[in-house]
């Protein structure tokens, strides 16, 4: 089964004039979003011109942005492939924004990449630090985090740099961004926008899908999500997305390497699988009926839970779920009796579905 490096390789000889960008060069950029270009890309402050993919490759700080990646081996392979790729090869960089806050708690990563006559605004998802994780799991009881705040002061700074078409997307937290940074953008900047990629991203604590902006954008939200989704299916979401076939199983689903593209394309599904249905059923069903002060606790018992056992990526908490559950259920104790019933149910749900993953 190919992935998105194999896509950048079959088609690295195939322009973007030949065959228009689409949903797997989408990803492509959002998993490129995660390198760390501090040392290599201009940043919004810099006034600096353009750098290239080539430009990159010769940097004596090529290394370092592939080490803090979830996966820093296959990170490097994208970029070999998008170096020797006509269709990726040619594309330029500016406007690297990496913020790191822990007292305000947030994480917030963008960069901008041109092609053609169009930029691709690609937010970062939750990286490997432990704010970036603090922050995600605030989005259950904040309605507006840091980083959604950021994302729409990028996408205006952004948007008065350039005068052609707008694409954004990102993976996880980063596609979240992307749909909020449309919804809240200027209606002149909306009218430039092509399409808005949402890459097994969480939802929103407040219901966006009424307000003005959004509905002047969303014909152009397209979501994506793994069969077996969890992150993507998390708080208040979009009715319609697009599931896609992986090569792996669980919550390691949300890694974007393991998305199966054959022929130019993901490999569709019809259905979400229905142990996925039943756990975010009562993921959202808890977080619906608990109050804002006992989700804020729940989060810091989580969130304990990770620093204590260094806890960074989705591979360290499948290695350290039995950790993980029984310090929620210890952690649960002070709380309502209805928390505590819909927890252990929950982390009942997570232990079976971490058995049938082996």
């Amino acid at each position: 089964m190919g992935n998105i490096i194999d896509y950048v390789n079959e088609f690295q000889s195939v322009n973007f004039k030949e065959k228009p960008f689409e949903a797997v060069d989408g990803l492509v950029l959002a998993c490129f979003a995660y390198f760390d270009f501090g040392k290599l890309v201009p940043s919004v402050s810099a006034e600096s011109e353009n750098v290239t993919i080539v430009d990159l490759s010769k940097s004596s700080n090529y290394e370092e942005m592939f080490l803090d990646t979830f996966d820093p081996l296959k990170s490097e392979e994208l970029f070999q492939a998008m170096l020797q790729s006509k269709r990726f090869g040619s594309i330029q960089l500016n406007y690297y924004v990496n913020e790191h806050d822990e007292k305000e708690e947030k994480q917030f990563s963008a960069i901008t990449v041109f092609f053609e006559d169009s930029a691709f605004i690609a937010y970062r998802g939750t990286d490997n630090s432990f704010v970036g994780w603090k922050e995600n799991f605030n989005m259950s009881y904040i309605s507006i985090i840091p980083s959604q705040r950021a994302a729409s002061i990028y996408i205006d700074y952004i948007s008065k740099q350039t005068n052609g078409k707008i694409y954004l997307g990102g993976h996880s937290k980063g596609g979240n961004l992307a749909i909020y940074s449309a919804t809240y953008a200027d209606e002149k900047v909306q009218n430039r926008i092509v399409a808005i990629y949402s890459f097994d991203a969480p939802g929103f604590k407040e219901d966006i899908h009424t307000q003005e902006g959004y509905l002047r954008v969303v014909d152009r939200i397209l979501k994506y999500v793994p069969n077996s989704s969890i992150v993507g299916m998390l708080l208040l979401q979009e009715k319609n997305y697009f599931i896609v076939e992986s090569s792996v199983k669980g919550i390691l689903q949300h890694d974007a390497f393991s998305w199966v593209v054959e022929n130019g394309d993901f490999v569709y599904l019809d259905n979400l699988r229905e142990d996925s249905v039943q756990l975010n059923s009562l993921l959202n069903t808890l977080i619906e009926n608990i109050s804002d002060d006992e989700r804020k606790r729940l989060v810091d018992i989580i969130y304990r839970i990770i620093i204590k056992n260094k806890i960074r990526t989705a591979n360290e908490f499948v290695s350290n779920w039995r950790r993980v559950a029984f310090g929620i259920l210890i952690g649960i104790k002070g709380m309502s009796k209805d928390t505590r019933k819909a927890m252990t149910q929950m982390v009942r749900n997570v232990f079976f579905q971490m058995v049938k993953m082996g």
